[in-house]
């Protein structure tokens, strides 16, 4: 590309975009949400209550153990490759960091999960 066939006033232009561009990367202005102490004074957070189980549904390590085998194993979809776990990470707090989940047509883990089959996004979206 001959550079010097751009008119004067296309070079000003970018330029004058560019600096406005890095004057904005500047620091935001925003402030820290704060530490852990200070977050729980600000808002008078109190821990979780024990949690109360029902005296037919006490915890029992067996159902723990079966709970945590069924939410792993993707034998349990109608494809057989999807687990509960595939979308419902527990490193996000059993979500996927998703405003929409893609379903079982997707492929991959959590954020990174993307849609294979066009055809076979889930009704309603």
């Amino acid at each position: 590309m001959d550079w010097s066939r751009i008119p004067l006033w296309a070079w000003a232009l970018g330029l004058g975009s560019l600096g406005v561009g890095v004057a904005a990367c500047g620091e935001s202005g925003l402030a820290s949400p704060g530490t852990a102490a200070e977050l729980v004074e600000r808002y008078g957070l109190e821990p979780m209550p024990a949690m109360i189980h029902p005296v037919d549904n006490q915890p029992d390590p067996l159902r723990i153990e079966l709970g945590k085998l069924i939410f792993f194993d993707p034998l349990q979809s109608a494809q057989l490759d999807v687990a509960c776990s595939t979308c419902h990470l527990p490193d996000f707090g059993f979500a996927d960091g998703r405003d929409l989940p893609l379903g079982p047509s997707g492929e991959g883990f959590g954020p990174e999960r993307v849609l294979t089959d066009p055809d076979m996004v889930p009704e309603g979206r």
